[in-house]
């Protein structure tokens, strides 16, 4: 029998102490669809009730959520812009030591470069190409006009009403923004470039001299770049003034006959008067000299205080370069002698890597910098306490009533949740070798890692004990799933195959059955539901598959979602299936498994890329934020 339900966005929180309740400030307005858009399931519509009238979601963000090392940077007087994996960032650098964060802007790609003049920015964003934002009040940044590009979008510069977008496989494009809202191409710019920079009427590109539809013979080195300064006083002729070659090519002493290298993209460049700062390197700047445009010369080289420099901006006569640690502040007084004054300490950012809810607690893995556990109020997500787990790769998390258990490299870590206030590492198991998933059964686990599955038994968690081992040469196992005698695990990316694991006599994990499914993802994830799998697909959307004969799983049904970015994570709770989708998550009634059908698209304000549910309540990885939705009847 199939439900009415009604969805609620019910709030969204930050990995933080510290939030403020309202609407989503600074968010891209969340909403609910009803369904009645074309889903690409079988049953594409909203069930009946599905489109009643819905309370307007409610955020609870917190301001100081940590986003990230900066790709590049842009800046305005006090504002400080950055780029990032998760979009675009706005901080108030007034105090160097703490910068303010003003605004954020989640996109659905990897941002890696920004442009900013006025109230008006420009951001590369990776396939998606270039998004157009308005900026004037950074708490609600607003999409002007998106750019798509042949490949993906690598660089951006903005004079007034000019842009110059970069992409992977593509020249060079000019756009007149005078309509902000309907840009208009107005041509492309020699050559094949990843980096602009405009200097008065004039621009300059910088990328591999060698196209990437023209590669170099088999086993050649080729490193070579070209600077171009280019004349665009008028943009519809734009004329080449000068340029200047960098790099070599020659024998590449590791190619076994088959090798092609190609050189690096630029890291960024920026114009300060006659002079120009060109990364040249993850820890060195170059200096041009352009007072002779036809002829530009390097005159000098700066080496960098830190590893990872990115981006480059001039602002009120001083450099500042994106790092891996900070944005650090020049004096260029002496153009060829920066003296470093400041760094900027954009927080450290952090991505959620796994969930997992149980009994009104959440168990929120986060990545970056720091690899943390964070424990939630499932109620209300406030944050009860965090630990940090430490190692250098964290693969899944999987709680119990008393205990978190993080499958990493190496091993398992076993944190004690008596005190939620104050969790603690309990025990490490570091001779387990790489294992990225984990799920429970009772005091069973199953672990999964890139050839091989344990079996391991914790009822004393304080000392897990390894009970069996499957070996499966090249299993690339990224998801997990037990339920009784059965365990799942999901693998590979480019091609996805579910394996059935018999888990009767623990001491013997056997292969019971196995299944190749359709689509590709970096990161599969399955579910798994009296019998039945889910399997989210990535590209192909979601997959449901009987395995009640392990021996012989079989798919039954599927669910290909209507938006592009298929499907990342499932989460099911009874006759509800949750489907992490980028910018939705796609709730489904599954009380009919050979049939999902759509009950809501839930538009979260970030990407939902990660999700778990107990109930009719969901907890969905968001860019930025954890989100809740709950459903009544």
């Amino acid at each position: 029998m199939r439900h009415a339900w009604m969805v609620v966005l019910l709030a969204g929180v930050s990995l933080c102490g510290s939030c403020a309740s309202g609407p989503a400030d600074g968010l891209p307005d969340a909403g609910l669809s009803d369904g009645s858009q074309d889903a690409g399931s079988q049953d594409g519509g909203p069930l009946d009730g599905a489109g009643d009238s819905q309370p307007e979601p409610s955020w609870k963000v917190c301001a100081d959520w940590p986003t990230g090392e900066a790709r590049d940077i842009a800046a305005a007087g006090s504002r400080l812009f950055t780029a990032n994996m998760y979009g675009l960032q706005v901080y108030d650098r007034s105090d160097p030591a703490s910068p303010a964060l003003l605004g954020r802007y989640p996109t659905p790609g990897e941002a890696w470069r920004v442009a900013v003049d006025g109230d008006r920015a420009a951001l590369a964003d990776g396939r998606h190409g270039i998004a157009i934002l308005d900026v004037s009040d950074p708490s609600a940044i607003e999409i002007i006009a998106s750019l798509p590009l042949d490949g993906e979008a690598r660089g951006v510069t903005l004079s007034g009403d000019l842009l110059v977008a970069c992409s992977s496989r593509a020249a060079p494009r000019l756009f007149d923004l005078s309509e902000p809202a309907s840009p208009v191409a107005l041509g492309e710019l020699p050559g094949y470039t990843a980096e602009a920079a405009f200097w008065g009427q004039r621009v300059l590109t910088f990328g591999p001299l060698r196209s990437p539809d023209d590669p170099p013979e088999v086993c050649t080195l080729d490193t070579r770049q070209v600077l171009r300064v280019m004349d665009v006083s008028d943009p519809s002729a734009p004329v080449e003034l000068g340029s200047i070659q960098f790099g070599s090519v020659g024998h590449d002493p590791a190619c076994e006959g088959h090798a092609v290298v190609m050189p690096q993209d630029g890291w960024g460049l920026v114009v300060h008067g006659q002079y120009l700062y060109l990364v040249e390197t993850e820890s060195r700047v170059r200096i041009l000299d352009l007072s002779v445009p036809s002829e530009p010369q390097e005159i000098g080289r700066v080496s960098m205080p830190v590893s990872w420099v990115r981006g480059l901006v001039i602002e009120a006569g001083r450099l500042l370069a994106s790092t891996e640690d900070g944005v650090l502040e020049f004096d260029i007084g002496d153009p060829l002698d920066p003296v470093l004054t400041e760094t900027i300490q954009i927080p450290a950012g952090r991505f959620i890597q796994s969930l997992d809810v149980m009994g009104g607690r959440v168990a929120a893995l986060s990545a970056g910098k720091l690899h943390e556990l964070h424990l939630l109020d499932a109620a209300d997500l406030n944050l009860l306490g965090v630990v940090n787990i430490g190692h250098p790769y964290i693969g899944q998390v999987a709680q119990d009533a008393s205990h978190a258990y993080v499958a990493a490299h190496p091993g398992l870590t076993v944190v004690d949740l008596d005190d939620p206030a104050g969790p603690r590492i309990e025990a490490m198991r570091e001779d387990l070798g790489e294992m990225r998933t984990i799920a429970l059964a009772g005091s069973l686990a199953l672990l999964a890692g890139q050839d091989r599955i344990l079996t391991v038994d914790l009822s004393t968690p304080a000392r897990p004990a390894l009970m069996g081992t499957l070996e499966l040469g090249s299993l690339d196992a990224r998801s997990a799933a037990v339920q009784g005698e059965l365990g799942l695990v999901v693998s590979g990316s480019t091609a996805i195959s579910l394996r059935v694991i018999d888990l009767a006599d623990p001491a013997r994990p056997a292969l019971a059955g196995q299944i190749d499914l359709p689509g590709k993802a970096s990161e599969p994830r399955v579910a798994l539901s009296e019998g039945i799998a889910y399997a989210a697909c990535g590209t192909e959307g979601l997959a449901v598959i009987d395995v009640q004969t392990p021996s012989a799983p079989e798919r039954v049904g599927s669910y290909v979602p209507w938006t592009a970015e298929g499907v990342y994570e499932v989460a099911v709770s009874g006759d509800l299936a949750f489907a992490a989708a980028g910018p939705f998550v796609h709730v489904l009634d599954v009380s009919e498994p050979s049939q999902p059908s759509l009950v809501a698209d839930v538009d979260t304000p970030g990407y939902a890329t990660r999700i778990a549910a107990e109930g009719e309540r969901a907890v969905v990885g968001d860019t930025y934020d954890l989100v809740q939705i709950s459903l009544v009847r």
